[in-house]
């Protein structure tokens, strides 16, 4: 995988306004963070990493007839979330956060409606309750 592979479809231009909306979001040590391990990966981790992440959310909308709170979907949702850890680490609410991104910000809608119109309010909700099941249990 090439630099820039990661974001195929998005212009140099757009891939800095989500770096820059990401600062103002997650602070500099986050995005920093972030940019710091993706570019340490090898290209053959990359591929590695984006097939990964493909895969994990293709399981989630195979099983989105189950219901958001179902195990086949938690453990789903347990794999996205230690997966945005090939990024950075990601606490229960920094994992919230992302949720709530994935139903609001409009790129991601895109992305997930791609998959399927009712993925982004179904994402949003199964991240919440994992979360919430995750945070009770300590």
């Amino acid at each position: 995988m090439k630099e820039g592979d990661f974001y195929a479809g998005f212009d140099e231009a757009r891939q800095k306004e989500y770096e820059d909306e990401a600062r103002d979001r997650y602070g500099d040590e986050l995005v920093n963070e972030s940019l710091r391990r993706w570019k340490i990966y090898s290209a053959e981790r990359k591929a590695e990493i984006v097939a990964r992440g493909k895969e994990i959310l293709s399981a989630i909308h195979a099983n989105m007839w189950r219901g958001f709170d179902r195990p086949q979907i938690q453990t789903q949702v347990e794999a996205l979330h230690k997966h945005i850890d090939n990024f950075y680490e990601c606490s229960y609410q920094r994992f919230r956060g992302l949720g709530r991104l994935y139903r609001e910000h409009p790129d991601f809608v895109a992305m997930y409606q791609g998959y399927d119109p009712g993925m982004p309010e179904f994402i949003w909700q199964a991240i919440g309750y994992y979360c919430d099941s995750r945070m009770s249990a300590e």
